[in-house]
């Protein structure tokens, strides 16, 4: 059982059985009688990983494999030999030359509205004033 296996790593790592329920923020009680059969919470386990990375979380849930995890260098993944995202970049540069052609024709379509607001006005002034002849 797992508690059997928490209890086990306290000795292994020299601290009482109270001070490793502590840090992983159970109560001794839980570990003693029959309430030895009731299941550990999560938050617990995920604790007592925290506090001690060193346990092989396979064996703490299962019992298989070793206690602590195996001292080895820590895998380095080869530099990919291909972009993570082929094709990407080309995407990348044919949507930008979309944006720039995009923001050209906005600008010119600003500069045609504000010319044809300024013939409104115009227009709105003539039809305002006053015809010469009257």
């Amino acid at each position: 059982m797992i508690k059997e296996r928490i209890l086990q790593i306290a000795k292994k790592k020299g601290v009482t059985n109270r001070k490793i329920c502590q840090k992983i923020g159970l109560a001794y009680g839980g570990f003693t009688g029959e309430n030895k059969k009731r299941p550990v919470n999560s938050d617990a386990i995920a604790n007592l990983l925290a506090e001690y990375p060193d346990v092989n979380p396979r064996w703490l849930l299962t019992g298989q494999g070793s206690m602590l995890r195996e001292q080895s260098a820590p895998e380095v993944a080869p530099p990919p030999s291909e972009p993570a995202f082929p094709g990407f970049i080309e995407e990348i540069k044919s949507l930008s030359v979309k944006v720039g052609r995009l923001e050209a024709e906005n600008e010119q379509l600003r500069t045609a509205i504000e010319a044809k607001q300024r013939e409104i006005e115009a227009q709105a002034k003539r039809d305002r004033s006053p015809a010469k002849g009257d």
